[in-house]
């Protein structure tokens, strides 16, 4: 067969060759569902991940019409800076090609057809064709024994895997849903009986592996085989099989096609659970059914699935493989699985926490459980809004309550961590409670100690909530009708309110206003609001969303000096007629006041001298 290489000069936003020319040595290069081979020039290893991601993209589209089209947009992204790239499939499919004439001169053996199809709709990456491999040895084997009795090595252009001491009949890698395992839940990473032969269908066909599985007295070489149906004729996934003399161990050799990187292949045997695993660093804490150990510092390999839109700081083993992750320096093992995803892709955000509330579930030691929940901490506050997340909130309730039912770990957990305040669930109807909660954590956020919010489920360990802690440090607002001087103090800023501003709060009648007694409130001053139906706006154009029952001056204002921070506390809260504290409008009333303020500086002054006459009156 003629080999044919094509050197493309490329460079972004720029083709030596035209876009049509390129795009027709494309669609050249993808007959009948075959993928290019590339080859390109890289400086860093950085770029040959990338290089690998390209070929997983480029076998993942070679049915789509616009093939070409999407190769070239891949490569823009991910090699932006590549100046040449090889294109040639034929190299590998003549290889293999030749592997195929080399089996079928052989006379020992006999020719099985598995009923699969050669197009078979599966696309697979190497990594995923991989640790379906390797999953077949690691379920004969166990985690146990697993550095005991696997190999591997890599010769030339060869990957071989070894178990000892296994022996099966190859009649299991040839039949569809065939397996050992289905019914034996928590002993393997595989369930379904198809992994060997898929894999051996996508490597031989995608990748053009050349591989062959030997075990007992059997050898088996994957290959392909023409059928006809109604007289169109067709291509089958096949295995050659033939004696061979009796050994004590079965054998995997992929050899030739698209290269096996030796990182690939680390990251592969990484995504199983076992003890030597450097991705696992300290155990915590294990069980027959689970296990929970402290991450390494080696990097997460980017080919083990993780779960999107969380960080990998630490990983989630599902049965036994690497498939999910979390976003706190743990590993949490669940070997039973009840996952029953055929694709065996990477958990979601709310399949994890289902593992991990498993994981806890068998958690007896508190010990154990005060480890995990320092790991935690960052989400002590969080609580479930909705049925399916990523939340831990159920996590940290059982985490608690092995805590508290252990005298000497809940009194330790209790001196450790004294500055606790609980912050129960609110409903955003419970006006009442959460304004006595935006006070209380006011409070908290301004007291001495660094305080840390956390839900409810502490509770039982003796914390008590935040209104509680304020309440009992008179945080909360204390009101109190005004006295003879406050009054005339407040007629005047009312008085000076309406002469400066008119209208432009809405109102004719102005909030009574009433004292805040405790001197240890953080508030200088309070309103309680109303919302408005319907739109209304003043002169300036600015919508009136509330109306103002009544407005609280803290009482240290009403003093002879402080007659500018009373009066601008006073208008502050006037102008929440406007909105929140975070909202635009009210941000907006605040300057605008400002400035009318500014305008008005003889008022003000005669403001500031009635004020100052009151104190001498009463001297």
């Amino acid at each position: 067969m003629k080999t044919e290489s094509y050197l493309i000069g490329y460079s972004i936003g720029r083709l030596i060759a035209s876009r049509e020319i390129l795009m027709k040595i494309l669609d050249d290069f993808f007959p009948k569902g075959v993928s290019p081979f590339i080859i390109a020039e890289i400086r860093e290893l950085e770029d040959l991940d990338k290089l690998d991601n390209l070929w997983e993209k480029a076998v993942s589209f070679i049915r789509k019409p616009n093939r070409a089209d999407l190769f070239i947009k891949e490569m823009e992204v991910l090699l932006p800076d590549i100046k040449e790239i090889s294109l040639g499939y034929n190299s590998y499919l003549s290889a293999q090609t030749e592997w195929r004439q080399n089996i079928e001169k052989r006379k020992n053996g006999k020719l099985v057809l598995l009923n699969l199809v050669m197009g078979y709709p599966v696309n697979w990456t190497r990594f995923k064709v991989l640790r379906d491999f390797v999953q077949n040895f690691y379920d004969s084997i166990g985690f146990k024994q697993w550095t005991k009795r696997f190999s591997w090595r890599q010769t030339g252009n060869s990957t071989v895997m070894r178990a000892k001491n296994v022996e099966f009949d190859y009649q299991w890698l040839v039949h569809i849903g065939a397996s050992t395992k289905r019914e034996q839940p928590g002993k393997y990473a595989g369930k379904f009986g198809e992994g060997f032969k898929i894999a051996s269908l996508v490597g031989f066909r995608d990748y053009k592996w050349n591989i062959t599985m030997s075990s007992c007295d059997w050898r088996i070489y994957v290959t392909s085989s023409d059928f006809s149906i109604d007289g169109q004729r067709m291509e089958s996934l096949a295995y050659y099989v033939e004696k061979v003399p009796h050994a004590n161990y079965s054998e995997l050799v992929i050899s030739g096609g698209v290269p096996i990187h030796e990182d690939l292949f680390k990251s592969v045997i990484q995504s199983f659970y076992f003890k030597e695993n450097p991705l696992l660093g300290e155990p915590i804490w294990e069980s027959e059914r689970a296990a929970i150990y402290k991450r390494s510092d080696l990097e997460v390999p980017h080919q083990i699935p993780y779960t999107p839109g969380i960080k990998k700081r630490g990983i989630v083993f599902s049965a036994y493989q690497a498939l999910g992750s979390v976003d706190i320096p743990l590993v949490f093992c669940n070997h039973f699985s009840s996952e029953n995803d055929r694709d065996r892709s990477s958990l979601l955000d709310f399949q994890v926490i289902s593992l991990i509330d498993k994981v806890v579930w068998d958690i007896s030691d508190p010990r154990v459980a005060i480890t995990v929940l320092e790991y935690l901490k960052k989400h002590w506050h969080a609580y479930r809004s909705k049925k399916f997340e990523y939340s831990f909130f159920s996590i940290i309730n059982r985490l608690v309550e092995i805590v508290d039912s252990d005298k000497y770990a809940k009194t330790h957990f209790l001196a450790k961590y004294p500055d606790l305040l609980v912050v129960e669930k609110l409903k955003r109807t419970d006006y009442g409670g959460n304004y006595r909660r935006k006070l209380a954590r006011t409070w908290a956020s301004s007291a001495n100690r660094k305080f840390k919010f956390i839900q409810s489920a502490f509770k039982i360990l003796g914390y008590q909530t935040v209104e509680h802690a304020c309440q009992q440090n008179g945080g909360f607002l204390e009101f109190q009708p005004a006295s003879e001087r406050e009054k005339q103090l407040v007629t005047i800023l009312e008085r000076y309110a309406r002469a400066i501003f008119g209208d432009f709060f809405g109102f004719i009648e102005y909030p009574a206003v009433d004292i805040i007694a405790n001197s240890s409130a953080k508030w200088l001053g309070m309103a309680k609001l109303e919302p408005v139906a319907g739109n209304r706006n003043n002169d300036f154009g600015m919508q009136i969303r509330y109306s103002l029952r009544s407005v609280a001056l803290k009482r240290n204002l009403f003093s002879c000096d402080k007659y500018g921070q009373a009066w601008s506390t006073y208008i502050h809260e006037l102008s929440h007629v406007f909105g929140g504290d975070q909202s635009a409008g009210f941000s907006r009333a605040l300057s605008v006041t400002m400035d009318i303020c500014m305008n008005c500086i003889d008022s003000m002054s005669l403001m500031r001298a009635e004020w100052q006459k009151v104190f001498e009156s009463s001297v």
